[in-house]
């Protein structure tokens, strides 16, 4: 018997949790929406966002050496290798920048842009998953809740979150777990 397909999608634990309980209909959205606001935290969390911000400070004039902030925050690319959602934010970055932007205004707005881009990812990839798995029914239902979830994910508030914060670590965040004699299925 098989544990279902999330335990075969090949993203990391976060996010086959976020698949778990988007495809258990005895989880509410707002469940779904909790898993999903724990993956992105643990996404972000741990990143190396100091030098980002270190990199955008130094751009506080507006037009001037924007090229020298592009070059420090392509550098910085170096700081994790190969990581999807640290380049994503080096991408959003670079793009507030030539937008003329700069500073911790910059810096949030890159941030809320990265977090949208890796839900959209991560919500694509399990949706596609679903789909080869289960079939079309199961992978639109999968989408119908992933879309839910993320329309109640507050991209602004986590990503000042992400930036305001100097000791973030990605294990702080957690699932809540229902295991109490009244913690069962919302009537």
């Amino acid at each position: 018997m098989s544990d279902g397909p999330h335990k075969s999608l090949p993203l990391p634990r976060r996010w086959q949790d976020l698949a778990e309980r988007a495809a258990n209909r005895a989880f509410s959205d707002a469940e779904v929406s909790e898993a999903m606001l724990v993956a992105i935290r643990k996404e972000f969390g741990g990143l190396p966002i100091e030098k980002l911000q270190n990199a955008m400070r130094a751009g506080d004039q507006p037009g001037l050496f924007s090229d020298t902030v592009e070059g420090d925050l392509d550098a910085l690319r170096i700081a994790r290798p190969g990581d999807a959602s640290w380049n994503a934010l080096i991408d959003c970055c670079i793009d507030e920048i030539r937008r003329g932007g700069s500073g911790a205004e910059s810096m949030s707005a890159a941030c809320e842009a990265a977090i949208d881009l890796k839900l959209r990812a991560a919500s694509r990839q399990i949706e596609e998953h679903y789909l080869r798995k289960q079939g079309n029914r199961s992978a639109f239902s999968m989408r119908d809740r992933l879309l839910v979830a993320r329309k109640a994910v507050d991209a602004a508030g986590i990503a000042s979150e992400i930036c305001s914060t100097a000791s973030r670590s990605p294990s702080n965040a957690r699932i809540r777990k229902q295991d109490g004699i009244d913690d069962g299925v919302a009537m």
